[in-house]
């Protein structure tokens, strides 16, 4: 394998030899290199210098850009320290995966399932803010339960 030309979609770079991966990094280096350390540093660094010559042909499809959601007043609220409040109006997955009863997770599903803030959880828990948004947030994520909080800070599963 010879000169960039034939090297441009990725799968062909992690396909390619230690020596082909060094001819085609010293085409487009300023400094030329006798050769790579090991393969995996070969391959990241010819990956790199395509990409910033524009030279790397993509294998996956381009994402199309999401359009930017519009904020909601209380996603907006600060705590003062310039972090955005999470938003726990999350929509629930199809089939709710099954949870281990006696964890912590179970201890926080029950208590969502009657209504419970954030603050509410950290003391029954242990845990601090952040931790606890992020075991709600999981909560969503990993059991499968959707969320709904209300203006007043009471989050509830949605079954």
């Amino acid at each position: 394998m010879s000169g960039t030309a034939t090297l441009l979609t990725i799968d062909q770079v992690m396909s390619a030899s230690l020596s082909d991966l060094a001819n085609v990094y010293n085409e487009l280096a300023d400094k030329p290199i006798k050769k790579f350390k090991d393969k995996p540093t070969g391959q990241r660094r010819v990956l790199d210098i395509l990409r910033k010559n524009g030279l790397l042909e993509s294998d996956a499809p381009k994402a199309k850009a999401k359009p930017a959601k519009a904020k909601k007043a209380a996603a907006a609220k600060s705590s003062g320290t310039g972090t955005r409040r999470t938003d726990f109006n999350l929509e629930g997955a199809e089939e709710v995966r099954a949870y281990r009863e006696g964890t912590k997770r179970a201890q926080v599903i029950d208590m969502l399932r009657k209504g419970a803030t954030i603050e509410e959880v950290q003391d029954a828990i242990g845990w601090d803010s952040r931790t606890a948004r992020e075991g709600i947030k999981l909560i969503n994520t990993y059991v499968g339960f959707g969320l709904a909080e209300d203006e007043d800070g009471v989050i509830t599963l949605v079954e």
